[in-house]
């Protein structure tokens, strides 16, 4: 941690003012590591320290490994980190046996510090050696295409299927306009392939990114033909999944004196959330009405809502309600009444922790007939995860009873508003992706996921985001890997051929996980309306003309 200084002024090539933010980088890691050792922490980096530099060392915890465990497996070797490397290699020296199972297309988490190279340093150890090569016949084809798709990125790779037939690997292609073209040429493919009798859960839409407009697009799409919709994008913080910033709006809805600040500025609820609270909350609503109901229902800089009984002597005209209620829906009127009514019964109260609060809507309203979450198993789990997560925060925070459980409850809402609470939870991944379902995922969370799918549709394919890498100034994976030279400069020249490479290895490893063909889908204007030509698309033009010239 000390050398991350000098590697990144090694190798910056730019203005020098950048150094500032390196040496400043160098200087927080520092601090940071002081601070734990004087106040006796381990975080992460220390426990692996700990780890390696004390207990592989000492005979007692060596003989107590050899008690204890005789065999070792490991998978996806080439996923991971050096450090892990290490511990391998001085585990497989204590086993009796070792079994190593490496992907060579693999090492999609480089961003991560994941090291494909260091992880064939440690086969060497290996007695036995063996490449399997036996692929479906789909897959066979689809990998052909891959292969041919490498050799015009000018990635230097052996082809993996040589006997299989680049063509016959693409169910289809097409190419529209606008992005929006693009998204109902999928869908009707979609479509064709049900009708055929494959299941939903066989087929897979491959993204460079999954935005929320492009969600919400296909999800349209897809709802309109009677499919539902599996999306895969652990990375996204909690704060944009719209259902779960619909729960926050509900719970804020719940607690009107919280004064809050995101990001250094006083924060004032807006409708559009409200409006997503109430979609949320109430079964049947729309964004067009639930928004229009939004309106009516919140007060000028107030965070409640407002009665539309009639009731209320401060409330709006019977004529003006009878129209709010006509345009968005008498059926509606009722549910939203009680929602209003639990919520204002709440304010009499004592304040609950926000995961008390939402176990207890979710207990006494939400699940019921007509509202949001009654049998939603794939929405309830959502709502399960933001109560795990705000359970979580709770226990952590007030362990010593120092800080009351409203202001908890307070800091926890404003985090997850920030972006700064984790979206990602162990309990999400053993799920499978429902057999009822369409995966949606970007195109590293399918790879990472190690999923297969019948048939892939790789769409977007003119943007640049299947070969921009992840911005990392501050921890760029090549430079602070061991084996980028200290002082080499990272030039132009290196970054697109790493753009390439990793390109390469995300088409190969689509391809081998896709078993029967995969559909390709771009558009002239992006979802910004920019014309794009990224690289990848530029490549299966080049590779589809060749195609067609040798008949």
């Amino acid at each position: 941690y000390t050398d991350i200084y000098a590697r990144l002024k090694g190798a910056w090539t730019g203005v020098q003012d950048k150094l500032n933010s390196y040496w400043q980088a160098q200087d927080c890691a520092i601090r940071y590591r002081n601070y734990c050792l004087s106040h006796n922490l381990l975080d992460f980096s220390l426990v692996t320290e700990v780890y390696h530099r004390y207990l592989f060392p000492h005979p007692v915890y060596r003989r107590h490994f050899q008690a204890r465990y005789r065999h070792l497996m490991v998978d996806n070797l080439e996923e991971n980190v050096p450090v892990a490397h290490e511990m391998i290699a001085w585990a497989m020296a204590q086993c009796e046996s070792t079994v190593l199972a490496f992907d060579e297309g693999g090492g999609y988490r480089l961003f991560l510090g994941a090291d494909a190279e260091g992880a064939l340093g440690i086969e060497k150890a290996c007695n036995e050696e063996t490449t399997l090569k036996t692929f479906l016949e789909g897959t066979r084809h689809v990998l052909a295409f891959s292969d041919v798709l490498r050799q015009t990125l000018r990635v230097e790779s052996v082809p993996v299927s040589p006997d299989g037939v680049p063509n016959r690997g693409i169910a289809d292609r097409g190419g529209e306009r606008y992005w929006i073209g693009m998204i109902h040429w999928v869908v009707a493919r979609i479509t064709e392939l049900l009708e055929k009798g494959i299941h939903a859960g066989e087929i897979a839409i491959i993204a460079p990114y999954v935005s929320e407009v492009m969600r919400f697009a296909i999800e349209e799409e897809l709802t309109a033909h009677g499919i539902d919709l599996y999306l895969l994008r652990p990375s996204t913080p909690l704060r944009e999944e719209p259902l779960i910033r619909g729960l926050l709006t509900l719970v804020l809805l719940g607690h009107p004196d919280w004064v809050l600040r995101i990001q250094g500025e006083a924060y004032s609820l807006p409708v559009e959330d409200v409006a997503l609270a109430l979609r949320t909350a109430l079964a049947g609503l729309d964004p067009i009405r639930s928004r229009y109901l939004a309106q009516a229902a919140l007060p000028p800089g107030q965070r409640v809502l407002r009665d539309l009984s009639g009731s209320a002597s401060d409330g709006a005209s019977r004529d003006g309600l009878g129209r709010l209620w006509e345009n968005v829906g008498y059926q509606v009127a009722e549910r939203y009444e009680a929602l209003r009514v639990w919520l204002s019964r709440y304010h009499e109260g004592d304040a609950e922790p926000a995961d008390i609060f939402l176990s207890r809507a979710f207990g006494d309203l939400l699940s019921r007939p007509g509202y949001g979450f009654c049998d939603e198993t794939a929405r309830a789990r959502a709502y399960g995860r933001l109560v795990e997560s705000a359970a979580k925060f709770r226990s952590a925070v007030g362990l010593d009873g120092a800080v009351d459980d409203d202001t908890v409850a307070r800091e926890y809402v404003q985090l997850v508003l920030e972006g700064t609470a984790s979206a990602e939870y162990l309990v999400d991944w053993p799920y499978p992706p429902r057999e009822d379902a369409v995966i949606l995922a970007p195109a590293y969370s399918y790879l990472t996921r190690d999923l297969r799918s019948s048939y892939q549709f790789w769409i977007d394919l003119g943007s640049d985001g299947w070969t921009n890498r992840p911005n990392q100034p501050l921890t760029h994976p090549y430079v602070l890997s061991k084996r980028w030279p200290v002082g080499k400069p990272w030039r132009d020249i290196e970054e697109e051929q790493a753009k390439r490479d990793v390109l390469g290895k995300v088409v190969q490893g689509l391809a081998a996980r896709c078993t029967k063909g995969v559909y390709l889908a771009f558009s002239e204007l992006g979802i910004d309306g920019v014309e794009q030509r990224g690289q990848l698309q530029r490549a299966i033009v080049t590779v589809l003309s060749r195609m067609v010239a040798d008949g």
